[in-house]
């Protein structure tokens, strides 16, 4: 049986990348620096690499701080997975990117999902309150592993074999054999 500070624990985990998506899509750059530790790292590939948070406030600004904030869509987290080790743990979550309007011309987009990735959270407890210490971003689709370039046009499919970030295991084939506990 879990103890209810683990339970805590796993709920204040999740509840960070969930506040994250919060600040990020309502425009709230304090709130989503207060997530972090001081000394943190964002690994977001092409978008940037910030260490700390006055790289992260200059990174993040031009994506939170707009007009307003995000208004064409919204970053949707699903199935977080934590796990604990005393006052360190991994958190992941995929990441469904949703963008509604073109960004350049206002008009409604065909195709509302803008990418897919999975966040992988490095947290550490700081005087007793979880936090972030490091964020990477791991494009999954529909980019070569950096960002949203080489989109899939229209009619297109990507293969089965063309997974593009060599940071995640390719998904297994449908048949295949596969060891979750390597």
């Amino acid at each position: 049986m879990r103890a209810l500070q683990e339970l805590n624990d796993l709920e204040d985990i999740r509840n960070l990348r969930l506040e994250y998506t919060h600040c990020m899509d309502s425009g709230d750059l304090e709130g989503l620096l207060a997530l972090y530790t001081d000394d943190a790292v964002c690994d977001f590939a092409n978008f940037g690499h910030w260490k700390g948070k006055d790289e992260m406030r200059k990174g993040w600004t031009p994506y939170v701080i707009k007009p307003v904030p995000y208004a064409g869509g919204r970053h949707v987290c699903t199935n977080p997975r934590v796990r604990i080790n005393g006052d360190t743990a991994t958190s992941e979550a995929y990441l469904i990117d949703i963008v509604y309007t073109d960004r350049a011309t206002g008009e409604v987009r065909d195709n509302p999902i803008a990418l897919l990735g999975m966040y992988v959270d490095e947290c550490t407890r700081v005087n007793g309150e979880w936090k972030i210490a490091k964020t990477t971003l791991h494009f999954l689709w529909p980019q070569a592993g950096g960002g949203p370039a080489n989109l899939v046009r229209a009619g297109q499919r990507r293969q089965p074999d063309d997974h593009v970030d060599d940071r995640t295991p390719r998904p297994p084939r449908p048949g295949e054999r596969v060891d979750r506990h390597q």
